[in-house]
């Protein structure tokens, strides 16, 4: 059973010791995600505009008479923008694959940047772009958690929720093991989180007041890396609880188990 209470206390020590600084750190991943948001909202309506303005344009060329009747030009064009709305709806599908990737590889590159500040006190700018290495396994990942608690949750929401909270340390294995398969990741996690599924929980729960608090925009660079942190040092918690009970580290290049860092 981890103590919540000192896990939130280490946490929040670290938001005043960590170099670089993690209000910094949060600032730039936070501006980033935002501008990930941006795109995903703005880009296929400017494409959908851009592609019905040259075929209007093409038109015109064709048919100058069209501009003598701006009446009939308005109602010719907001047919052409409705053609061309199912041509931009591919490019919306395609688009926003990918910002769904950046975002799942840029949280990555956070969650490296939060571990090796806990069991370091300090990390490179370089961790938040870290996530890129094992680029297609986050993807896999986050995929299969997803189908995996839908079908859970399609009969009935506890055990999809179950399924999502047995999960949920496998980002982090991956990132200490990048050499594993993404189904041994998704089985490491279901092993720490044997019997502490609840514990997270109510842990989760815990921030609600602070994430509530979010409302106000500039707290994010608070409550991100105070969020991110103790979840951070939960996971250190759970391997050091697995090694406690004398279960084998196995850790890339022989290296110490991060909980001794």
């Amino acid at each position: 059973m981890t103590d919540r209470v000192e896990l939130k206390r280490s946490a929040r020590e670290r938001l005043r010791s960590a170099q670089p600084s993690a209000f910094l750190v949060a600032l730039v991943f936070l501006l980033v995600s935002l501008a990930f948001d941006f795109f995903a909202k703005k880009v296929p309506l400017l494409q959908v505009d851009l592609w019905g303005m040259q075929q209007a344009m093409e038109e015109i060329s064709d048919d100058p008479g069209l501009l003598e009747d701006a009446e009939a030009f308005l109602v010719w064009y907001a047919n052409a923008l409705e053609q061309n709305t199912a041509r931009a709806g591919k490019a919306d599908l395609v688009i926003n694959a990918v910002l769904w990737a950046a975002r799942i590889i840029w949280a990555a590159g956070f969650t490296v940047y939060s571990l090796r500040v806990m069991r370091q006190g300090s990390a490179e700018w370089g961790s938040l772009l870290d996530g890129f290495a094992v680029a297609w396994k986050l993807l896999v990942i986050e995929l299969l958690t997803g189908v995996l608690t839908y079908l859970g949750c399609m009969l009935f929401f506890l055990p999809g929720l179950m399924i999502s909270y047995s999960l949920r340390q496998s980002i982090y294995v991956l990132l200490d093991h990048p050499d594993w398969s993404v189904f041994r990741c998704m089985g490491e996690s279901r092993a720490l989180m044997r019997g502490h599924r609840w514990e997270l929980f109510v842990l989760d729960m815990s921030f609600l007041g602070w994430i509530m608090l979010c409302v106000i925009p500039v707290t994010m660079i608070y409550v991100q890396p105070y969020m991110n942190f103790t979840q951070a040092a939960y996971y250190n918690a759970l391997l050091a609880e697995q090694s406690g009970a004398g279960q084998r580290w196995d850790g890339p290049d022989g290296g110490k188990p991060p909980w001794e860092y």
